[in-house]
């Protein structure tokens, strides 16, 4: 790509970065209740709300570009070939998710835009950085922008590649992961009996469901979310008992919402007190009530909810 349009196409991200983030501190100015931050559809509902503020910002004119508006430049991407670089340049210059007209400007290329993402999906590394590097390579933001992307049109020609891939993974990459959960709920129903088929055939043969299978416990529940069923939360429960970090389990089960897992997460802490850590303890707490349990019979040993220490506990 020519030095000028490589300026031009910065000065857009750079002006899109600024604008989606004063949008979605306008948005969140005032909002601190909890119960209100984390309460069913509240992030969709911030995110279409900054979404349609942003329309004002497709249509200022950009001073670098000579005057020309957002909406404008990406009209002028005349080939799937220079979608593609453009692409690569938003992959590592947007702070969050891609802009949306982008998106459909991509989308518009139909299955030979697919094709075209795929090589960049499954030839990057997804396992996590060393922690002495400051920044992931460029493949790897490829990578992630372009599997949050097949979600979003639905690729699930794709999704047993993609579960695959993942899985194996021996540590993957945060970004990466969150890629894949935006990747599966982006499939959809379509996703579940992948998922839950993953995560039944590691629990089965003792694995400890670490690593990436806690990642594919919270993409079966955001996909559980919208499309709850018994294999969902058959499998939520059988996971929670299984894990060696239950907290990620319990967190599940009550984001799911599924009351059957309250007796569940009580009898966990009925035979497992001494051996539930602060953070468990009251990841579980919060998930019963959430649920709709009654927590009142539930002993405190860390006295931060009952007011008292137990014995137990020092």
């Amino acid at each position: 790509m020519e030095l000028d349009k490589r300026t031009m196409w910065a000065e857009f991200f750079d002006s899109y970065n600024q604008a989606l983030g004063t949008y979605f501190d306008t948005e969140l100015n005032g909002i601190d209740d909890e119960e209100i931050l984390d309460a069913p559809g509240f992030d969709d509902a911030i995110r279409n709300s900054v979404l349609n503020s942003m329309q004002t910002w497709y249509s200022r004119p950009m001073e670098k570009a000579g005057g020309v508006t957002p909406e404008q430049l990406i009209d002028k991407i005349s080939t799937l070939d220079e979608a593609m670089e453009v692409f690569l340049l938003a992959a590592t210059h947007c702070d969050e998710e891609l802009p949306d007209l982008l998106r459909v400007k991509i989308g518009s290329y139909g299955v030979n835009a697919v094709d075209r993402l795929l090589p960049m999906v499954f030839s990057a590394p997804w396992e996590s950085i060393e922690e002495t590097s400051d920044e992931r390579p460029d493949e790897m933001l490829a990578s992630a922008a372009a599997l949050r992307l097949l979600g979003e049109w639905g690729a699930t020609d794709t999704l047993e590649l993609v579960l695959s891939r993942y899985t194996a993974s021996e540590n993957p990459d945060e970004m990466i992961s969150e890629a894949f959960v935006t990747y599966c709920t982006g499939i959809g129903e379509s996703a579940i009996p992948h998922l839950s088929g993953a995560l039944l055939q590691e629990a089965a043969s003792g694995g400890s469901l670490s690593g990436p299978y806690e990642y594919a416990v919270i993409a079966l529940t955001e996909v559980g979310r919208t499309h709850p069923s018994d294999n969902v939360f058959l499998c939520l429960r059988e996971c929670f008992r299984k894990m060696d970090r239950k907290v990620i389990g319990a967190i599940c089960l009550g984001d799911y919402g599924d009351g059957r897992a309250i007796p569940a997460l009580k009898g966990f802490l009925d035979r497992h007190i001494d051996q539930a850590d602060r953070q468990l303890f009251y990841e579980i707490l919060s998930s019963i009530k959430r649920l709709g349990g009654d927590i009142t019979d539930i002993h405190d040993p860390f006295g931060d909810f009952s007011g008292r220490k137990e014995n137990t506990r020092q």
